[in-house]
């Protein structure tokens, strides 16, 4: 699965911005997107350029100026996120024009580790899966599915494995060497990970490094040193699968690991508002914003429309907006 596209695709209903005679508010899926007075009409085709896409700086985007990252934002108070600019000549609906517009997801600067050097690893450690975006697949998940609702943590994907005699440290795509001083090692070594895996080998770990990004400390103190983790989800490598919720959340009780699960928010029947509703708000453990929030049914699926896991994560408006400052 991947969420980054720029698709063609066909207006539905647009309404006036209340208080803006030169605005109107029209839906792409389920992401808002406020649009000029006559630019688009129901039916029309348009491509929908999704935030976090940073477009070239020519004619066709003359409009940003030399703002050439697309950011949630808020106009005439209304929310919106993302693009609708005129089709290319020729293109179709659904079809991805990024290529063809030179169009590129944001990618934000990588943090330099001292110690932070590859190394390669003799089995398959997979890298976490894709998380798609709720708004672009609202009826993925049906209404009264039991499901699980998680804090999304702003930070850097980890992953540890004990495997063949020894633990496994990695980010979301590289597998590091070890060394105290990247913070993958020093995380596992604060948790003290390869002595609490090896009683599970080949379940690996997945979960967030966080208090180091500006603006997001949680409940880490800026006096210290140790980086800290929020684990989410646990993989099986000989069987291939995730954890059902059950099954993960017993696992670190038996790691003595659940002081540090990232926050479960809800559990029970499916309700879409529930999720958008705690999408907002202050973070469950820390005085900073809360990211969002990640979706999945307590007991694994997969979704052939979807491509792969049913796992579905929805920033919150207000995280977006303060991310847009950045």
């Amino acid at each position: 699965m991947t969420e980054f596209r720029v698709p063609v695709v066909r207006i539905g209903d647009v309404v006036p911005v209340e208080g803006a005679d030169a605005l109107e508010k029209t839906m792409v899926w389920d992401y808002p997107v406020v649009i000029r007075k006559g630019q688009f009409k129901k039916g029309d085709l348009a491509v929908y350029v999704p935030i976090d896409s940073v477009v070239p700086l020519n004619q066709t985007f003359a409009f940003l100026g030399h703002h050439n990252r697309i950011k949630a934002k808020r106009l005439r108070g209304v929310f919106s996120m993302g693009l609708l600019i005129e089709v290319p000549l020729g293109s179709k609906e659904g079809e991805d024009v990024r290529e063809l517009l030179g169009i590129l997801k944001y990618q934000p600067p990588e943090h330099m580790e001292a110690g932070g050097d590859m190394e390669r690893c003799p089995f398959n450690f997979p890298v976490y899966t894709d998380i798609e975006g709720l708004r672009r697949w609202p009826d993925i998940l049906k209404i009264g599915e039991r499901v699980r609702i998680d804090e999304k943590i702003e930070g850097e994907n980890g992953r540890w494995v004990f495997r063949d005699g020894r633990l496994w440290a990695g980010s979301r795509t590289t597998v590091k060497k070890p060394n105290p001083q990247n913070k993958w090692w020093a995380a596992a070594n604060q948790l003290g990970l390869e002595e609490r895996l090896r009683i599970v080998p080949g379940i690996a770990l997945y979960g967030e490094i966080y208090g180091h990004t500006g603006g997001f400390p949680y409940d880490r103190s800026s006096t210290e040193a140790a980086p800290r983790v929020r684990f989410f989800d646990a993989f099986d490598l000989d069987r291939m699968r995730y954890y059902d919720t059950d099954e993960f959340k017993s696992l670190l009780i038996d790691l003595k690991l659940l002081s540090n699960v990232a926050p479960t928010l809800y559990s029970g029947p499916w309700d879409p508002a529930e999720a958008v509703e705690l999408a907002e708000g202050q973070s469950a453990f820390g005085p900073n914003v809360r990211e969002g929030v990640v979706v999945r049914p307590v007991r694994e699926r997969f979704d052939s429309d979807l491509g792969g896991r049913v796992i579905l994560k929805l920033a919150g408006q207000g995280y977006l907006l303060a991310k847009g400052k950045l």
